[in-house]
């Protein structure tokens, strides 16, 4: 009996790689993501606020909260062509919680946001695909989200509706899916309103699920349009033509022409070869393989594909808006800005996903030259990640690990000073606001005395959650290493669990 015991874990093995547990490789997956993004805030994070932080959070939410003025309706006044409630939410509910203004706290609440929303991409990209598989597309995503390339949402409190509005996303694309069960269709309908008033990139989410409905129906040979599905978001992409905000302010960041349109949309596409806009087909050329086939073949759609096709056509779009409203600004022009990444990305790991299914699907027809074409285009790929992670480090990340408290000395000395002088010959994302009048109304509101960020007033007390948070930071190897720890738990007791399970099932049917 033991020796068939034994015989039996030696058998299931392979089967054990290709049912490992698909909760256990997601948190795997979002926990080590987030060991990396806490390791970076805590050496290259501070408490100095940042452009629209002083503006939205020091000179508005934060006074009129304290004096009992602040609407529910000031909390879905637009921000540029966004409503972003729940960032005003999280932010009123840690001031309120902490005491005190402490925006090196908002990065470390995003460290858990943000891994949220890798748990549920990795939920969503890894159900279609099994075996070693699974753990390739696992490894894509902790590559794609590693935290230095959007090092802008990372080190910028503000920035949570970034996370807001794509965690609701993937929600919403899960929940919606076509067969859910009436609650999931609720949920999902409610994810998807969530999302729209998390930022503006939620009111795109309806106009790719209406695009994916008609193609879903033009593969299926189908000539109706139905489902709860499309009216949901038939019913969001009114109300987000309602919603959406004219901003006359932002228009001169616009394409002049539409030449520069198109070759903004298609260095988005490119990404992370930015600087090659014919890049762009080879990126998405597995993308529209799978969805090319399916149309002329006929062929029913892989587990998983109906989703992994919204989230493509989601960033498709974004990628789109991006281009239209930012294409002609200075910063575009320069490259894929940071903040945008975590959103481009989608498009990137669509792809990878469809360039395992397609190799999966053709596995003894002509697995040679299918595995052969993955390897070159995610050597490609490849290519272009490591020049631009290695582009990052050298000009931003190392020289503010090196010296993280420079943003905090240059932001104490013109609060005594007053003189923005001392900005001048320093890195552009060490000034904190562009007009220095709006930084000395923040410092200088006697509502926010003794309420300001820590580095403004270090006679006065931590509060709880600012010392929570400056305690990881003190023992940051530890927590990261830690996380790690549980993150390698999580896959292999899990995993050893599941052996033991089938080891013993099997020998009890023998």
């Amino acid at each position: 009996m033991k020796f068939f015991w034994y015989s039996n874990i030696a058998r299931c093995d392979e089967g054990l790689v290709t049912g490992t547990s698909l909760l256990r490789v997601a948190i795997f997956v979002a926990l080590v993501s987030a060991a990396m993004q806490f390791w970076l805030v805590a050496h290259a994070g501070t408490d100095i606020p940042i452009l629209d932080q002083w503006d939205t959070e020091g000179k508005r939410l934060l006074p009129s909260f304290l004096e009992g003025h602040l609407r529910v309706r000031d909390l879905f006044i637009p921000h540029n062509e966004h409503r972003i409630v729940f960032t005003h939410l999280l932010d009123i509910g840690l001031f309120y919680l902490n005491g005190s203004w402490d925006p090196f706290s908002q990065l470390m609440v995003g460290v858990g946001l943000r891994s949220l929303c890798v748990l549920l991409i990795t939920v969503l990209l890894c159900r279609g695909v099994t075996g070693w598989l699974r753990f390739s597309m696992a490894g894509a995503i902790i590559i794609a989200f590693i935290p230095v390339l959007d090092w802008h949402n990372v080190l910028w409190g503000f920035q949570s509706h970034v996370w807001f509005v794509l965690g609701y996303s993937v929600a919403a694309i899960l929940c919606l899916e076509e067969g859910r069960p009436t609650i999931m269709m609720v949920s999902g309908c409610c994810c998807l309103l969530a999302a729209m008033m998390s930022m503006g990139a939620g009111y795109l989410l309806p106009v790719a699920i209406l695009v994916h409905t008609i193609y879903q129906n033009i593969a299926e040979r189908r000539f109706w349009l139905r489902g709860s599905r499309l009216i949901s978001a038939l019913v969001c992409f009114l109300l987000a033509l309602v919603l959406h905000t004219r901003v006359p302010e932002l228009e001169g960041l616009r394409p002049s022409t539409f030449l520069d349109l198109v070759g903004s949309f298609l260095r988005v596409m490119a990404w992370p070869h930015s600087d090659i806009e014919v890049a762009s087909l080879v990126m998405n050329a597995p993308m529209a393989l799978l969805l090319g086939t399916r149309i002329w073949r006929h062929r029913p759609a892989f587990r998983g594909e109906e989703s992994v096709t919204v989230l493509w056509l989601w960033g498709l779009f974004m990628a789109a808006a991006s281009a239209w409203s930012r294409g002609g600004g200075a910063e575009f022009q320069a490259g894929l800005p940071s903040r945008y990444v975590d959103f481009i990305v989608l498009i990137l790991l669509a792809n990878c996903w469809s360039l395992f299914v397609g190799v999966q699907s053709v596995l003894g027809k002509a697995a040679m030259r299918a595995r052969l074409a993955m390897v070159v285009w995610l050597l490609f790929a490849g290519i272009g990640w490591i020049g631009l992670v290695l582009t990052l480090m050298r000009g931003i990340i190392i020289p503010r690990i090196r010296d993280r408290e420079a943003p905090v000395r240059l932001a104490v000395s013109y609060q005594y000073t007053r003189d923005p002088v001392v900005f001048i010959g320093q890195p552009k994302f060490y000034v904190p606001h562009p007009n220095f009048q709006t930084v000395d109304s923040v410092l200088n509101d006697p509502r926010l005395a003794g309420r300001l960020p820590p580095s403004f007033q270090p006679s006065e007390e931590l509060g709880w959650i600012s010392a929570i948070a400056r305690a990881g930071q003190r023992y940051s190897g530890i927590t990261a290493l830690g996380l790690l720890l549980l993150a390698v738990g999580a896959l292999l007791l899990g995993k050893r669990s599941d052996l033991a399970k089938k080891a013993i099932a099997d020998d009890i049917i023998y």
